[in-house]
Parts: C-alpha cells; sequence; structure tokens
C-alpha cells in the first residue's frame, strides 16, 4: 500500500480522485442529481417503503407466532389453546403476501417513470 499524499495517490492512479479524498465531492453531486431526479415521486417511494416494512414485520410475526404454535403443540394441550396461534400463523401468511404484492406494485410505478425520465433525458442529449 502506498502511504504518500493524496496528490501523489491522484497522480499516480487518476481514479482515486473520485472515490476518496477531496474528490468525494462529486460523488455528492451525482447523489443530488439523482436525488432531484427521483424528488417527484417521493411519497410513491416513501409508501413502497412503508410497505415493505409492514411485509418485513408480517414476515417476522409469521415465524415468532409460527416458533410459539410448534413449541406450544409439542406439549399437547387441547386444540382450542392452539387457536391463537394457527389463527396468528394463517394471518401473518396472508399479510405477508398481500403486503409484498402490494409493495412490488406500487414500487413500480416510480421505478418505471424514473428510468423514462432518465431515458427521454438521454435520448434529448443524443439530439434524437
Amino acid at each position: 500500500m502506498h502511504s504518500g499524499t493524496h496528490e501523489e495517490m491522484v497522480r499516480i492512479n487518476p481514479s482515486i480522485k473520485s472515490t476518496c479524498g477531496r474528490g468525494g465531492s462529486t460523488i455528492m453531486k451525482t447523489f443530488f442529481r439523482l436525488s432531484a431526479l427521483v424528488r417527484p415521486w417521493f411519497w410513491w417511494m416513501a409508501l413502497a417503503a412503508l410497505t415493505a416494512f409492514a411485509a418485513t414485520g408480517s414476515g417476522i410475526g409469521l415465524l415468532l407466532t409460527a416458533a410459539w404454535l410448534i413449541a406450544k403443540a409439542a406439549l399437547q394441550p387441547p386444540l382450542a389453546a392452539l387457536q391463537i396461534g394457527i389463527v396468528g400463523v394463517r394471518f401473518f401468511g396472508i399479510a405477508r403476501g398481500v403486503l409484498r404484492y402490494f409493495e412490488r406494485l406500487i414500487a413500480t410505478t416510480p421505478h418505471s417513470k424514473f428510468w423514462q425520465t432518465c431515458a427521454s433525458g438521454f435520448t434529448t442529449q443524443l439530439n434524437l
């Protein structure tokens, strides 16, 4: 590993300039340009993220409820004692699938519009 100054490292390998040290501002400029492109669809993306969070929570609930149900069923109680666990597993299983579906459905809208915007900007730059 080279232990020289930043200027020496950039002189040896110019690609370092954009990834470390004082050249990091180009990364921030790119980040801000991309976030400006996404801004019109912020609420769609936030809703998709919230739905994904809920789907993940349903997956965790399914895992915990199923583990409780298996542990409780090992003791061979009456079926009535297991009803809460059975309903919980059904609820979380269905909720996870439905929430995943809506997450993908919601996320498709800003995703496709973002790429359409990028493609139209690209073709404008090429004067097509």
